[in-house]
């Protein structure tokens, strides 16, 4: 569920449901016009809108935190992760296991900061925490799961740095 705490956003799994636009059962989002709940099939046929009613959940808050990545078990297409980290519209920020911070550029490549920026609208921010993640790691790389990432997520939570090269692998050819 996800959840504005005082300024902190936390997105995580939602429950599913049917959606608003298509009819089908699936995890669903606000994402759609005037907030209409949609899956995420619906929401990657209107990325513009998606990404600006996501932006609409977070007015407000100093910080957003994701706590596991989009879980879309049927995708077998690219993901594009644009929508699942929005640099178009926030500058994201992650911590890894060596207590720095980092700013994560478009290419996923990460330069390190000394802190992090207080959030605005002018200036919206979404943090990462490599911990956080590792409690959801068990099941996101579990073929089995109901919660398991995609592929291609887990090749960029790997670039990212939150997912090891030999646990990329073991995923990759389980």
């Amino acid at each position: 569920m996800s959840i504005k705490i005082n300024d902190v956003f936390y997105v995580s799994p939602e429950g599913e449901d049917i959606c608003e636009y298509c009819g089908k059962i699936a995890e669903l989002r606000p994402y759609g016009k005037n907030g209409a709940n949609i899956c995420y099939e619906c929401g990657m046929k209107d990325t513009e809108t998606t990404q600006e009613m996501l932006g609409k959940c977070a007015v407000g808050v100093k910080k957003v935190v994701i706590s596991t990545g989009h879980n879309n078990p049927n995708e077998k297409k690219s993901i594009n992760k644009e929508v699942l980290l929005p640099f178009g519209t926030h500058t994201i920020y992650i911590t890894l296991d060596d207590d720095k911070i980092y700013k994560l550029n478009e290419d996923l490549s990460r330069e390190e900061v000394q802190d992090i920026p207080q959030a605005s609208r002018e200036n919206p921010i979404v943090v990462m925490h490599k911990a956080q993640f590792d409690y959801a790691k068990g099941n996101k790389l579990n073929k089995f799961s109901d919660f398991k990432m995609s592929e291609e997520m887990a090749k960029i939570y790997n670039k990212i740095g939150f997912i090891s090269d030999l646990e990329l692998v073991k995923f990759l050819e389980y």
